[in-house]
């Protein structure tokens, strides 16, 4: 039960007063409870031990092993281009002349 803060009549459920029209203030709204923070259990060991991207996966003598090969491979592949662009070019020249 609510009063008039001037004539003290009965304001309950109204927004200004009968008697003398005074303005109701309205009741503050009860303020929300927090709800509790979900109890978080420690991972048992940290992601990093997990996974490290500065470790290459693969052992440094495959790495050595690969980068040899691609030099080779490519070595050759600029020795076959160049004898054949030399035997290409010599029988263009033969044919034009």
């Amino acid at each position: 039960m609510a009063n008039c803060s001037k004539c003290n009549q009965d304001v309950t459920g109204r927004k200004f007063c009968s008697a003398c029209g005074t303005p109701v203030p309205l009741p503050k709204p009860p303020q929300p409870v927090a709800a509790p923070k979900p109890q978080v259990k420690p991972v048992a060991k940290p992601v990093e031990e997990y996974y490290e991207p500065s470790k290459p996966n693969v052992p440094s003598a495959m790495v050595n092993k690969f980068k040899t090969f691609t030099l080779i491979l490519l070595g050759t592949a600029m020795l076959i281009t160049a004898y054949l662009i030399d035997k290409g070019w010599s029988k263009l020249a033969d044919i034009l002349d």
